[in-house]
């Protein structure tokens, strides 16, 4: 964790790619640690996300102390994904992150960050293309991080401030 504290505190400000999950929970409260809620933000909200998904993940944002935004997001409108192709997940995610970008350049946030690791992408992930293409941040796989088999790792609860 050491080595993306690190890196986060190069990169200014951050709007955090969201979903409440253990992977971007951790970078939220890392994020959050480096610069407190005014520069550290989060959350795309799709439309076909499951019932009580958004609770959770406001839940989680409230404990870690970050600024949490919801941006409602309806992938259905994206024509490409509607289509429901094999890589639908990339025009879900090309959407997000054309929004994403909007928002932050409207608020001055310098980057983008999303919790994709490294063992995730073992798994077909369409939507990792695009988040390579438009230049998302992924400190993950930067620093070639394996998921944990256990969520209440250490590194994971001393970030999460649950140790």
């Amino acid at each position: 964790m050491r080595s993306i504290t690190e890196a986060l505190k190069k990169k200014g400000s951050v709007l955090i790619a969201f979903s409440g999950g253990v992977d971007s929970s951790v970078l939220a409260a890392l994020a959050y640690r480096r610069w407190g809620t005014e520069r550290s933000r989060s959350q795309p909200t799709p439309r076909l996300w499951r019932p009580g998904s958004l609770k959770s993940a406001k839940g989680v944002a409230k404990e870690i102390g970050v600024k949490h935004m919801v941006i409602l997001y309806d992938e259905l409108e994206e024509p490409e994904f509607a289509r429901n192709p094999v890589d639908r997940c990339y025009y879900c995610k090309k959407g997000l992150i054309r929004d994403l970008k909007k928002i932050a350049e409207q608020r001055g946030i310098n980057t983008i960050i999303e919790g994709t690791n490294f063992s995730d992408l073992k798994a077909h992930r369409p939507g990792h293309r695009a988040v390579t293409e438009e230049g998302i941040y992924n400190p993950y796989i930067e620093f070639l991080r394996e998921k944990r088999r256990d969520s209440r790792d250490g590194t994971q609860a001393e970030a999460l401030g649950r140790r």
